[in-house]
């Protein structure tokens, strides 16, 4: 299993200075919860895409920790990051948004399942900002920010497991929206082209704390409210509030 996290971003609307993923939280860095909680999975192959201030970002990370530059960051998206990773990458791969704060039982659901599997929360998606899912018979259908509310089953939490042939065609549709000219595509349009011949589960995580980092509230929400209630979970089992589609 490889855990690629996207942090190429410059986060500008965060409005910190710097990078969104290392923003401090609780003292630490954000990507230090991320990393702990994919290595507390299971996870030993981590890769980060930077950019914006990659030395920065590189000088933060744990030993071990493999790095691809993306040094176009100013002018592409996760999609572009992500085709970075391809020959990094093997048929099992655990993808993460670097601005997400999350309870580490998510991604450790994830990491065990078989087969491709995103996590959603049922109980958000009404935001313009959120990316918005689509299900049908408990797989991914669509995913977009412009979903309307009568298709709408929740907000991708930003952490999707692609596997085996999953993969493969993942990387193919990326190639082909690339080459289309589409650099600045979110890697959303390449899942949602996979998705129509290899089914990707839906697992609803409504109830396990998480938050997307986006604004400066965002942040002040993950302080103050996010991380005390990851934390006061942390020894427990809260494995039944996650659920199939």
């Amino acid at each position: 299993m490889d855990a690629v996290i996207l942090a190429a971003g410059s986060g500008t609307r965060l409005n910190q200075g710097r990078p969104k993923c290392l923003v401090e939280i609780g003292g630490r860095p954000l990507i230090h919860h991320q990393i702990d909680a994919l290595r507390s999975a299971g996870v030993e192959s981590i890769i980060v895409v930077a950019g914006y201030q990659a030395a920065d970002v590189c000088h933060a990370l744990p030993d071990g920790t493999r790095v691809v530059l993306n040094e176009r960051y100013a002018e592409t998206n996760s999609l572009y990051s992500f085709m970075l990773t391809r020959p990094d990458v093997g048929d099992e791969v655990l993808v993460l948004n670097a601005d997400v704060l999350f309870h580490p039982v998510i991604p450790r659901i994830l990491v065990r399942w078989n087969g491709s599997v995103l996590a959603y929360d049922s109980g958000s998606g009404a935001d313009e900002e959120h990316m918005k899912v689509e299900i049908r018979s408990g797989a991914l259908t669509s995913m977009s920010k412009q979903l309307p509310a009568e298709r709408t089953a929740g907000e991708n939490v930003g952490m999707i497991r692609l596997s085996g042939e999953a993969v493969t065609a993942t990387f193919e549709a990326g190639e082909t929206i690339l080459a289309a000219g589409h650099e600045r595509d979110w890697l959303a349009s390449a899942i949602d082209i996979a998705a129509v011949g290899h089914r990707l589960q839906c697992l609803d995580v409504r109830g396990l704390p998480w938050t997307e980092i986006d604004f400066p509230e965002d942040l002040a929400h993950a302080r103050s409210r996010i991380l005390p209630a990851i934390n006061a979970t942390a020894t427990e089992k809260p494995l039944r509030l996650i659920r199939a589609a």
